[in-house]
């Protein structure tokens, strides 16, 4: 949390909440957020959860969220469970509690510097909604989904068919240019402290002298290569493109050594002279389209 010194500066202050600050928590989240969504109009457990909107997205992510079929023969159907180890207990982890279908997570924390921890963080936060490891697609057409642990009632996996699948995938589509990121105390965007909080955005250029020193080349493993960066350094294209689908964007397409960027040649009638040039001399000589040495060509 952040507040305010002896100085009239903000600082920040490390919380350590325990399992029992988190139980209280989430039962708090759970009644604010079904009272918001009461005065939305959503109905609860004991009303009608029908869904009158002209939005066919609507009706999917009701269905979604009571865990049925909306759509084909098995419309209104809950949808199929595969149950290996029913009614087993389940113990959440330290700092974890669940309420009314609610769950809170509160077990990880990284230090201030720990670049490589927030990364995992940021690449489990934001993981696809499947895992194409755990899709199977049964004889009789129908996908079977494992689950990555088995859950508390016994569920490993779930079988949809075709179009149950796609209705599922439809109803977890963010709406058109609806923000899918909130923030709340200090980060929020009305906060009278997110001034202060908040670093400041780099000018332009700032961000010029940053990418020129993110295009470094030094000897690497007897190839040129990238320069090591400082681990708060913004990443370049190459290293992002490396990271996500395992491409060396520095690596020769043909002999598969390291490239070095000699200059960059913007469109225009010059440029289209220089890489047709380069392009002849990746091969042999092509003889002229007209004139006296066509004959010397052909001799050649």
């Amino acid at each position: 949390m952040f507040d305010r010194g002896k100085d009239d500066a903000l600082h920040f202050f490390q919380a350590t909440p325990n399992t029992e600050d988190v139980e209280r928590l989430v039962e708090e989240i759970s009644r604010a957020s079904e009272a918001w969504l009461a005065k939305q109009g959503y109905a609860g457990e004991d009303e009608d959860n029908t869904e009158d909107d002209d939005d066919a997205q609507g009706v999917l992510q009701m269905a979604s969220l009571n865990g049925v079929v909306a759509l084909g023969e098995r419309a209104g159907k809950r949808v199929r469970k595969v149950v290996t180890l029913g009614g087993k207990e389940f113990a959440l982890g330290p700092r974890c509690a669940s309420f009314d279908g609610y769950n809170v997570h509160a077990n990880v924390a990284l230090a201030a510097h720990d670049r490589s921890g927030l990364e995992r963080l940021c690449r489990y936060i934001l993981r696809p909604p499947l895992a194409v490891g755990r899709i199977e697609r049964l004889p009789d057409g129908r996908v079977r989904i494992g689950m990555k642990r088995t859950r508390s009632d016994g569920t490993s996996a779930i079988e949809l068919s075709p179009l149950e699948l796609t209705e599922k995938l439809v109803a977890i589509v963010p709406p058109f240019r609806s923000n899918q990121l909130l923030y709340a105390g200090v980060l929020a965007g009305n906060a009278a402290w997110r001034s202060e909080v908040v670093p400041k955005v780099p000018t332009s250029t700032d961000a010029q002298r940053e990418a020129r020193a993110s295009l470094r080349l030094v000897k690497r493993d007897g190839k040129r290569g990238r320069d090591k960066l400082p681990d708060d350094a913004p990443l370049g294209w190459a290293e992002l493109l490396k990271r996500v689908f395992g491409v060396d964007g520095w690596e020769c397409p043909e002999c598969g050594k390291g490239m070095r960027l000699r200059t960059v040649v913007e469109g225009s009638p010059a440029a289209l002279t220089i890489t047709t040039s380069l392009l002849r001399s990746t091969g042999p000589p092509r003889p002229p389209r007209g004139g006296d040495d066509r004959e010397a060509y052909a001799g050649a």
